[in-house]
């Protein structure tokens, strides 16, 4: 069914996101002395760790619409 592969679909999708958040944060961690323009390097982590957690909540929301249009399909069927 469509709607059941969307929600799998957006299950993948949102671990993921949440694998790129965890490998973010490792990075944030780094200390300074190890990087060259670390700043620039924390700047364009915490804009991306931003992006993941805005793609995260469109998941969450699609996870949540395919489950409630499945619920209405199978009222139907």
């Amino acid at each position: 069914m469509i709607i059941s592969d969307i929600a799998e679909a957006s299950e993948i999708f949102g671990g993921t996101v949440q694998n790129i958040q965890a490998q973010i944060r490792e990075v944030s961690n780094v200390p300074d002395a190890q990087n060259i323009r670390s700043q620039d390097i924390l700047d364009k982590a915490r804009q991306t760790e931003e992006t993941a957690e805005s793609m995260n909540s469109i998941v969450s929301k699609n996870r949540e619409n395919a489950n409630e249009i499945s619920g209405i399909v199978g009222r139907f069927s």
